[in-house]
């Protein structure tokens, strides 16, 4: 196993005075030896984007539960609509056995969705689990806050800061903090977590 030892942060100063983080070289240590050695530089813009996809990941998977909810509501609608007793005397009417063989066709395509919406909430359960250690790493209570809400809850910059009391402008500040903070250790979490 290896352990983060430190980070160091390169910048570059833009055309328009702001600094940029550039890179951030990484200095493993060996549990066994205790020695220590570099590993990589990665942009640091390239590792918060990775933090970030991670980080979202959860909405997607939310966003993609809710579609199959509506979905699975839909097919249920016509499921029943199919079912009502039509008037049989009505030249051209289906017949019985077709209306149960749709019904049947809807209730089997609801099933296969609620296996895969099962597997699906799994999933974001676990990945809710691991961005809350994720996130945990973060000494600052602030960051924690801001990152949770946002990601967990889905709630918007200008909600956060609502709800905690800040302005937007210091709550965009502490997430792109907290995305930097993450970032650094990301890569060293993931493999430790697996």
């Amino acid at each position: 196993l290896f352990m983060l030892s430190r980070h160091k942060q390169r910048g570059s100063t833009r055309q328009n005075g702001s600094r940029s983080l550039t890179a951030a070289p990484i200095f493993l240590v060996s549990s066994l030896t205790g020695r220590e050695f570099f590993c990589c530089e990665v942009p640091m813009d390239e590792r918060v984007e990775r933090v970030k996809v991670y980080l979202e990941s959860y909405g997607a998977y939310k966003r993609r539960i809710e579609a199959k909810r509506e979905e699975i509501d839909t097919l249920r609608a016509l499921a029943e609509y199919t079912s009502r007793p039509t008037d049989r005397m009505t030249p051209g009417a289906p017949s019985a056995g077709s209306i149960s063989d749709r019904v049947g066709k809807r209730s089997a395509e609801i099933a296969d969705i609620l296996d895969k919406m099962d597997d699906d909430i799994v999933c974001l359960i676990k990945r809710g689990h691991r961005i809350t250690q994720l996130i945990s790493t973060l000494e600052n209570s602030s960051l924690f806050d801001v990152v949770y809400q946002k990601y967990i809850n889905g709630k918007t910059t200008e909600e956060i800061a609502e709800s905690l009391n800040y302005s937007s402008r210091h709550t965009a500040r502490l997430h792109k903090a907290a995305l930097e903070s993450l970032a650094i250790t990301y890569e060293t979490w993931e493999e430790e977590t697996g």
